[in-house]
């Protein structure tokens, strides 16, 4: 006859058993997860691998083209430069214009003065003259009444 395993080696194998179960789940769950991720980072990398194909073409027709675009830049930087002073003239031509126009602004403030106060005086004269024309036409009857 057999004898039976004692009910705390059973328990235990059991423990045990179940241990690795879970073990061996949770080494499936983080293969998976580790598969998805290393897929995901295998197509960012194929993206990344054809953006840097792209730029090497791209960057291959840019070298091709320098020549004429630096050729191009010879031809046009006297242009350049001309069209650059022209402007530096033109900014210095500008803040002469200002400045003469608000020495004109204050010339005219001055002249817009005398002339007010020659009005004033134009006024005043006028005034004398009317006087002294009544002042006339007065003595002029006063020499017909004495006639």
């Amino acid at each position: 006859m057999k004898k039976p395993y004692c009910r705390s080696f059973t328990v235990v194998l059991v423990a045990v058993l179940l241990l690795c179960c879970a073990v061996v789940a949770g080494c499936m769950i983080h293969q998976a997860t580790m598969n998805g991720k290393i897929a995901q980072v295998q197509a960012n990398l194929e993206a990344v691998q054809a953006r840097l194909r792209k730029q090497q073409v791209e960057y291959e027709q840019y070298q091709q083209e320098l020549p004429m675009v630096q050729a191009q830049l010879a031809e046009l930087q006297p242009i350049a430069d001309a069209a650059y002073e022209q402007e530096q003239a033109m900014r210095q031509q500008r803040k002469e214009l200002r400045e003469e126009n608000a020495a004109l602004a204050e010339e005219l403030a001055a002249l817009q003065a005398e002339a007010d106060a020659a009005g004033d005086e134009s006024q005043q004269t006028a005034a004398a003259i009317v006087r002294l024309q009544n002042a006339l036409d007065t003595l002029k009857e006063l020499g017909n009444l004495l006639e």
